[in-house]
């Protein structure tokens, strides 16, 4: 295991811990998490221009801590981050659920 290996195995530890996940987790980053993200990036880099997309589920199903993993690996492993403009439902949010007011026309 490279240096490099070992700095990303160390940051999904800390990720996982910092979301109290149990180390089978790993297993989900590895088969699903990872490509998905590899994917984005390449979609990316394909579009030439910065992509929008959701994450879709029921309550307590992971989609904050989906959107906090994907974030990670962006950065670190394919060097996307998000927009300094970008305008984003999050928790708390006034507006959280409103389409209306996250996509207004210009």
């Amino acid at each position: 295991m490279d240096t490099g290996d070992r700095d990303q195995a160390g940051s999904i530890s800390a990720f996982l811990r910092a979301h109290c996940l149990p180390e089978s987790y790993v297993s989900l980053v590895e088969r699903w998490f990872e490509p998905l993200a590899a994917d984005i990036a390449r979609y990316r880099a394909e579009a030439g221009r910065p992509l929008l997309f959701g994450i879709n589920g029921s309550q307590g199903s992971g989609k904050s801590t989906l959107a906090s993993l994907l974030t990670g690996l962006l950065g670190a492993r394919h060097g996307l981050g998000m927009g300094a403009g970008r305008r984003a439902a999050r928790r708390g949010d006034p507006g959280r659920g409103d389409p209306g007011r996250m996509l207004r026309p210009v």
